[in-house]
């Protein structure tokens, strides 16, 4: 069987990470993969590691943002996608794929070549759109819908998703969260103890407002004469506005030599080996691929009580989740000071990966779906 992907961006950012994943346990699993690009970028260099083929040809994607210009600049992406239509088209055709598999409800120009090809179009839904990246799309939800709707199946990676973003879709949804690494890797991370009383705290995410950063900066400004110990990682590309405004009120603070800004880190496994407590402070994380992450590498993590949180979360079992500022700092004295707490709850979030998070588990549901496309 032979499946092309398309995605709609070249970072190396979760959704690529887990397509990235997918497809490497595809091609160990015997099906024959590619993936079509809109541009170079980091992407590619992980796709040859992995001898996973891929086509660069131009296109975008269909989302426009709150701000700005950007309802102009999105409709002149639009544009040029319709422009680009015959191309992509013969590309797919040389390619000959048995099914098409959209990796973000961000594009959909996909979804349009599977229809006008008649092959049938998978779609990977991977965001709220409006909640988390404060974006819509071009030609509206109603024309969105209807193309969902021509799809064979959809794929939510949560259930929250699934109710709150796709509840009007006719098409056949199934829910599976996202694998991060192999079986056999997560197995064998190391769990012992840090040789040092240092505490340290993250977020992990793009440097946005959504993420939560200020939530998470403002309580550790808050707690950190109680836990003298503690310092804070703030991990992601903070070259940006936003990021010198937090940069700045670390310097307020007094706190730079305990708020850590180490940027974009291209391997997740050297975060998660200096760090003891992940922090999701994002208030609609469609999925949260770090808290996955945390719980592979035997990691609490603490949580904002919405979006996709409370279903990967069990408060008080493998993590904590909070509902206000006062709640956040709460419970991260609570872990800071308590070392057993935290190794016997990332021991849970590990055995919880284990069941849910490997890619081995991700591809082999992502199969069945394939498999009950083809077979309708």
């Amino acid at each position: 069987m032979k499946i092309l992907f398309f995605t709609h961006y070249t970072a190396l950012f979760g959704a690529n990470r887990s397509l990235i994943a997918l497809a490497h346990q595809l091609q160990i699993n015997s099906y024959r993969v590619v993936v079509l690009l809109p541009s170079e970028g980091p992407i590619c260099n992980e796709l040859e590691m992995r001898n996973i083929p891929y086509i660069i040809k131009e296109f975008y994607d269909e989302f426009y943002y709150k701000r700005g210009l950007s309802r102009l600049l999105g409709m002149k992406r639009h544009i040029k996608n319709r422009l680009k239509m015959g191309k992509i088209l013969e590309v797919v055709k040389s390619i000959n794929p048995d099914i098409i598999h959209s990796n973000s409800s961000a594009l959909q120009i996909g979804a349009k070549v599977a229809y006008k090809l008649n092959i049938p179009h998978v779609w990977h839904i991977r965001e709220f759109g409006l909640q988390d990246y404060k974006a819509a799309y071009n030609l509206g939800s109603k024309n969105h819908l209807k193309w969902l709707n021509r799809s064979a199946h959809i794929i939510s990676i949560s259930e929250v998703l699934r109710k709150e973003v796709l509840a009007e879709v006719k098409a056949q949804i199934s829910i599976i969260y996202n694998g991060v690494m192999p079986e056999e890797s997560m197995k064998q991370l190391p769990k012992k103890h840090k040789q040092t009383d240092k505490v340290v705290f993250a977020l992990v995410a793009s440097f946005r407002p959504e993420k939560g950063h200020e939530d998470a900066l403002n309580a550790f400004i808050a707690i950190a004469d109680q836990l003298h110990n503690a310092e804070l990682m703030l991990v992601g590309d903070c070259d940006n506005a936003f990021g010198e405004q937090l940069k700045e009120q670390v310097n307020q603070a007094g706190l730079s030599s305990k708020v850590k800004f180490p940027g974009f880190v291209n391997n997740p496994d050297e975060i998660y080996s200096e760090i003891d407590v992940l922090l999701m402070c994002s208030k609609s994380e469609a999925m949260g691929r770090v808290t996955a992450e945390a719980f592979a590498h035997s990691k609490p993590v603490i949580a904002f009580d919405g979006g996709a949180n409370p279903e990967l979360i069990e408060s008080g079992v493998d993590g904590f989740l909070y509902t206000n500022q006062q709640g956040l700092k709460d419970v991260m004295l609570q872990l800071g000071a308590d070392a057993e707490l935290r190794f016997s709850m990332g021991e849970r979030g590990f055995q919880k990966a284990l069941k849910l998070f490997t890619e081995e588990i991700y591809a082999s549901k992502v199969e069945k779906v394939y498999q009950q496309v083809l077979k309708s």
